[in-house]
């Protein structure tokens, strides 16, 4: 992905255009408008387009990220914010993944222990799934069938109903029913994004 058309939109006040590009290029000005429309564009001429734009290469991969943090970890237990409750909001620019435009990826915050390593470390998991489709394990959230409460930890599939869980903050291996599983995808610490917490 990239922001090509935008850039061309914001520097339009600075007098340039898409046939001032062409020219620079070298190209045809309808090669312009097919770079604007393509979904990926060859690195050698988004360099090329920040050159006559005047601009950041990184102008051109980072996008505007706005997204509310559906739940946070506390007392080793993943708890997710109420409709009455006001969810935090993450917000910056970030050469983000197909994640962050998901609406149905699951953003879990670390708020377990203000001293510990991974306080304020941002989890992202899958929209929620049936258990079913765990063939052998995986790692994520899972909700327990009988208290309905929340664990992140390792899944392993012992039998049809039953899994063997592992929760990250406890260790200790129980096998219960579970209602419904979300996959990992990857971690962040909230310190090294470019991105501020509202």
């Amino acid at each position: 992905m990239h922001n090509l058309a935008e850039i061309f939109k914001r520097e339009k006040v600075n007098g340039k255009s898409q046939k001032g590009a062409a020219d620079f290029l070298k190209i045809d000005h309808r090669s312009v408008s097919r770079h604007m429309k393509q979904k990926s564009i060859g690195l050698d001429i988004l360099y090329k387009y920040a050159e006559y734009l005047e601009c950041k290469i990184e102008d051109f991969i980072t996008q505007e990220v706005s997204r509310q943090i559906n739940g946070y970890v506390k007392n080793n237990q993943i708890n997710f914010y109420g409709d009455a409750e006001e969810r935090p909001v993450l917000h910056g620019y970030f050469a983000a993944s197909w994640w962050w435009d998901d609406k149905k990826t699951i953003i879990i915050i670390d708020k377990n222990d203000a001293k510990g390593v991974y306080y304020n470390m941002l989890n992202f998991y899958t929209a929620w799934r049936n258990p079913i489709r765990i063939k052998d394990q995986m790692t994520g959230i899972y909700q327990r069938k009988d208290t309905q409460q929340n664990y992140g930890g390792i899944i392993h599939r012992k039998t049809d109903q039953q899994f063997i869980c592992r929760n990250f903050y406890d260790a200790y291996p129980t096998t219960i029913e579970l209602t419904r599983v979300a996959k990992f995808i990857c971690a962040y610490t909230l310190n090294d994004l470019p991105l501020s917490l509202k």
